[in-house]
């Protein structure tokens, strides 16, 4: 399944040029358009601040052109984010994500993961509610 080579190549081995085979041209992530070039930017800006960060897919379901997986993430949070230093906190967060398939290539992919975990287990302490 070319969806658990997508968790594996680019998130698991950080093998970002994979993602320009793997979207068209112009797709949409959470409703909004873009391109291969700004995913493979935000990406990479996103893993510098991980150290270990790998992808286990967890569920994959397929149906006519749709993919649904549930993975969990792991990292080590080593690199700052803006107001937010590193401390080597281990993660483990999990994500669902809906990818829609044209011609082998993904032209909408919904993404969401529990970010709001990912915070709290780096120390951020978040508003109730």
């Amino acid at each position: 399944m070319r969806v658990r080579e997508y968790w594996r190549r680019v998130w698991s081995d950080r093998d970002l040029e994979f993602a320009r085979e793997f979207y068209a041209p112009r797709f949409t992530q959470n409703d909004r358009e873009t391109t291969p070039d700004a995913f493979v930017r935000g990406a990479d800006a996103f893993l510098k601040h991980f150290d270990g960060f790998e992808t286990t897919v967890d569920r994959a379901f397929e149906c006519d052109g749709i993919v649904v997986t549930r993975v969990v993430y792991r990292a080590r949070h080593v690199r700052d984010f803006p107001g937010v230093p590193a401390v080597g906190a281990a993660l483990e967060i999990t994500g669902l994500d809906v990818f829609r398939f044209e011609h082998r290539l993904v032209v909408e992919h919904l993404h969401e993961a529990d970010h709001e975990a990912m915070w709290e287990q780096i120390g951020v302490a978040l508003p109730p509610g």
